[in-house]
């Protein structure tokens, strides 16, 4: 697991694995941004969900894609 503060390091093009403080797991792709709210975006496919940076635990590629 890559620790959050490497999101800035991100591979966007590469679907991912998000892990939450509260043990919830997000799957998707990230540009590594975060906001001036202190939230990151994931993406699925058009549809994006914007999570606290605070509560990211650490995230990791998904292997083979």
């Amino acid at each position: 697991l890559k620790p959050a503060e490497k999101l800035n390091d991100i591979n966007k093009d590469r679907e991912a694995l998000f892990v939450m403080m509260d043990g919830s797991v997000y799957t998707g792709w990230s540009e590594g941004d975060i906001d001036e709210d202190g939230g990151f975006t994931i993406w699925r496919t058009i549809h994006g969900v914007t999570l606290p940076f605070k509560d990211l635990l650490g995230w990791c590629y998904v292997k083979g894609r």
